[in-house]
């Protein structure tokens, strides 16, 4: 959501996360008009906590602590690679913006990422088995119903 009234230089244009189940992760939440009607663009990253969406610089958000798999298996912490040895791309602290860069910070919650799976999930908690399987499961965190102009600054 965006408060400004007018458009003329020096005008401060203030963003806030628009959805009372969002959490601000960061980026800039105020802009500065340099001219009439040309403004800066906002870098605010908010993620919701009940859904997911798309973001059109960050790609899939969502910053929920659901940590159990609809099955019962409680999510293995990111930054851990046992008892599942995870993807190595999962390894990248840039593959958790909503967690401001941090795997860590994301501990054992459901996530999703910008690698075309369009579903939050984890990695289970538990033993991969005889035949060095990966057990990853669908966590059924719906989309978000999105709202044009109110989830993307």
């Amino acid at each position: 959501m965006v408060t400004h009234a007018v458009t003329s230089s020096n005008d401060v244009a203030h963003y806030t996360c628009s959805v009372t189940t969002d959490v601000y992760v960061r980026g800039t939440t105020d802009v500065t008009c340099t001219n009439a009607d040309d403004w800066p663009t906002a870098t605010i990253l908010c993620a919701p906590t009940t859904c997911w969406y798309r973001h059109s610089v960050h790609g899939p958000v969502y910053r929920g602590t659901i940590a159990r798999t609809p099955r019962g298996y409680d999510c293995q912490p990111w930054a851990l690679n046992t008892p599942q040895t995870k993807n190595t791309k999962y390894d990248q602290s840039s593959m958790y913006p909503s967690d401001n860069d941090d795997k860590v910070a994301a501990s054992n919650f459901c996530r999703i990422f910008d690698d075309g799976a369009d579903y939050v999930w984890c990695y289970e908690n538990r033993n991969m088995g005889p035949f060095n399987l990966r057990y990853y499961e669908d966590c059924g965190v719906n989309r978000c119903q999105e709202v044009p102009g109110q989830r993307s600054p």
